[in-house]
């Protein structure tokens, strides 16, 4: 998923910067559907239900995509190298972001697929060390929707889509977290990032996060690097 991030942002910020694109709008157009079909299997791949027939189909269409990634690349690749390389951002590493990180700074990266296919997951990363936190309790589709909805209708939000949120989401992470940290670098998935995260009530206090934290938001890790040690992150 970080690859995936790391790579869509990557790509507009070289459009940003005046990367001239190649003349391959064919190859950009059938690189683009392959790349969904590869995301659209391992999704598929990550179904813990899967009879072995199944897997095994999808595992040999994988690695046909994967080929066909490989060849539309290498032909981008030599009508446009610097576009070419836009397309393949080097994807940052957590030891990298803990070198970039404050004493007091966690960067926190949500990750919520459709509860069919995995769990919930947060990844909290600071000076000292990775946590993997699940979020087992947290039905993102449904209650993010409700939530979101709420809010945008201007109406009072309900006490258990509110604590759903608050326990679901925020406590694990929030638990987690070493009581020197003050600043948090969030990189949200999906519905996550219309969140008003800032404003929601620490599960530890009840006062809103922004009383107790620094909030800022990241599309990714790689992102984040990027912008952080723009000279070493190349």
């Amino acid at each position: 998923m970080e690859a995936l991030r790391a790579r869509t942002l990557v790509t507009l910020n070289a459009l940003d910067a005046g990367v001239e694109r190649p003349k391959t709008s064919a190859d950009e157009t059938a690189l683009a559907l392959v790349v969904q079909q590869i995301v659209s299997i391992q999704s598929q791949l990550a179904d813990s239900r899967l009879a072995d027939e199944e897997r095994d189909f999808l595992l040999q269409g994988l690695d046909r995509l994967e080929v066909r990634e490989q060849q539309l690349s290498a032909r981008i690749a030599q009508a446009g190298p610097a576009w070419a390389r836009s397309r393949r951002p080097r994807i940052a590493t957590l030891d990298e972001v803990r070198s970039q990180l404050a004493a007091d700074e966690a960067l926190v990266m949500l990750q919520l697929p459709p509860a069919a296919v995995s769990p919930s997951w947060a990844l909290v990363s600071t000076v000292a060390g990775d946590q993997i936190l699940p979020l087992p309790a947290f039905e993102a589709g449904s209650t993010l929707s409700l939530y979101l909805g709420t809010l945008e209708r201007r109406d009072k939000v309900p006490t258990a889509m509110g604590t759903a949120i608050e326990e679901g989401l925020l406590r694990p992470v929030i638990d987690a977290l070493p009581r020197s940290i003050h600043k948090l670098v969030i990189v949200p998935d999906g519905p996550v990032a219309r969140l008003p995260l800032a404003a929601l009530p620490d599960p530890q206090t009840g006062r809103p996060l922004i009383e107790r934290f620094e909030i800022s938001l990241s599309a990714s890790a790689t992102s984040w690097l990027s912008l952080r040690a723009p000279h070493e992150h190349q």
